[in-house]
């Protein structure tokens, strides 16, 4: 048969890749791979029997019991594949997390940075509810752990990992002591080939006006 064929939507092969041996005694040495897409990582095939995961090759004999190729890398060699063998491939991809970072400053002086603000974000698969809190801490290793948490220790710089592709949103839920929510929406995308995501200008807040004190 070719020597290559490519998958269509879905993973399956528009028609039966057939690989040519000569005769029943002998064997050849198949190599299969994929084109690792943008934004992805390939799952590394681990395990046996019932605790099989990850990417691997199953081949068939038409009498007997199927082997197993565990697929490491995205090119695999299934060896000495003999005649009515039937060989069916499975590449697993998991996407590669993705991270959004922003400050807050005070309007009047941004070189200022704000603690104790806090965040709503939402987006694919972030449950109802979730709250991003500043982490302000000796050292980012001490900012409290979980996946929608700040791990940038320093007052009023904030950076979440691990996010999943797709369109968020952050909005501030509570503003800096002594100053002024601010309510505005903060859009921003985690895509393939824009993993990480910077907010170009930092969030200001202005001061809370002091009351007039009558003389």
């Amino acid at each position: 048969g070719p020597p290559t064929k490519t998958t269509i939507s879905g993973g399956s092969v528009p028609t039966v890749w057939e690989v040519s041996i000569p005769n029943s005694s002998a064997f050849v040495n198949v190599r299969i791979s994929e084109t690792q897409q943008t934004g992805y990582d390939l799952v590394p095939g681990t395990g046996s029997g019932a605790t099989l995961s990850g990417s691997y090759c199953t081949v068939t004999p038409p009498i007997g019991q199927p082997r197993v190729v565990l697929i490491t890398a995205t090119a695999v060699d299934v060896p000495t594949v003999t005649a009515g063998e039937y060989v069916e491939c499975e590449f697993v991809n998991k996407q590669r997390a993705g991270s959004v970072t922003w400050q807050k400053v005070d309007a009047a002086s941004t070189a200022i940075f704000l603690s104790g603000s806090e965040w709503t974000l939402t987006g694919p698969s972030v449950p109802d509810g979730t709250i991003v809190v500043d982490c302000v801490a000796a050292s980012d290793a001490l900012c409290p752990a979980g996946t929608y948490a700040d791990t940038d220790s320093r007052p009023g710089r904030f950076r979440l990992t691990e996010l999943l592709h797709g369109s968020y949103t952050l909005t501030e839920h509570r503003a800096p002591a002594g100053f002024v929510r601010v309510t505005t929406p903060h859009d921003f995308v985690i895509a393939p080939a824009s993993l990480d995501h910077q907010f170009a200008e930092p969030f200001e807040n202005e001061r809370i006006p002091m009351p007039a004190i009558p003389l």
